[in-house]
């Protein structure tokens, strides 16, 4: 099908294309990388989505990198999320195989969408893993993003994926404040994942308040050292 004789395309009504976040108010930033694919991200955030909502948080949510998927983000929307946007909102169906500063001008055009509307707070996903062709760490390394990120929530499908994870961010100078995933499913991988990197272990699925507290209280000590 043609629109007045040409074929549309979702980049005709793409969100403002943003290059800097530079002077721009931006509510407090929980980010969710994982090990790969279904790793338990989206689980993650719709059910933190749900536990703010009902604290009275206005809370946006985004997904910056990955395969577009509607399922994601209108489950982020039908569980409390005030507004929502995604890489498909910038005019991109996929992040795969983009260069790095066309990867993070995309997530910052997201990330400047969701900022607009004064939510209290902002959640983010970076669809697949770590760790791949999706342009996860391009994202996450860049300086201003960083800057904005005040919480970085690690999704792994196992241990071996969790060590994997928590070294390959530290190498990028990067670091990680909670894990989850189905690494956390059972008791042996909390204690081995809270001992081995003194880092707190939840299952958001199973302990979705509890998530949502510890998450909070990172916040609360961030913001206290910032001041």
């Amino acid at each position: 099908p043609t629109i007045d004789g040409r074929i549309p395309n979702i980049r005709d009504n793409a969100i403002k294309t943003i290059s800097s976040l530079a002077g721009m108010s931006i509510p407090p930033v929980v980010i969710v990388s994982g090990s790969s694919m279904a790793s338990g991200k989206t689980s993650l955030l719709t059910e933190l989505v749900q536990v703010l909502s009902k604290k009275g948080i206005r809370v946006s949510a985004g997904k910056l990198t990955g395969v577009a998927c509607l399922r994601d983000m209108l489950s982020m929307r039908d569980n409390g999320a005030v507004e929502i946007a995604s890489f498909l909102d910038a005019g991109y169906p996929s992040t795969a195989g983009l260069a790095p500063q066309v990867l993070v001008e995309i997530a910052k055009s997201v990330i400047a969408r969701l900022a607009a509307d004064g939510p209290d707070m902002m959640l983010l996903e970076l669809g697949d893993g770590l760790i791949g062709d999706y342009g996860v760490i391009d994202v996450l390394v860049d300086s201003e993003i960083r800057d904005v990120v005040r919480v970085h929530a690690f999704c792994a499908n196992d241990l071996a994926g969790a060590w994997g994870g928590f070294n390959f961010a530290q190498q990028h100078g990067l670091d990680i404040d909670l894990f989850a995933g189905p690494a956390t499913d059972n008791l042996v991988g909390v204690e081995y994942i809270e001992s081995e990197f003194k880092r707190p272990a939840i299952n958001a699925c199973k302990h979705p308040v509890r998530m949502a507290e510890i998450i909070l209280n990172v916040l609360k000590q961030k913001a206290l050292k910032v001041s």
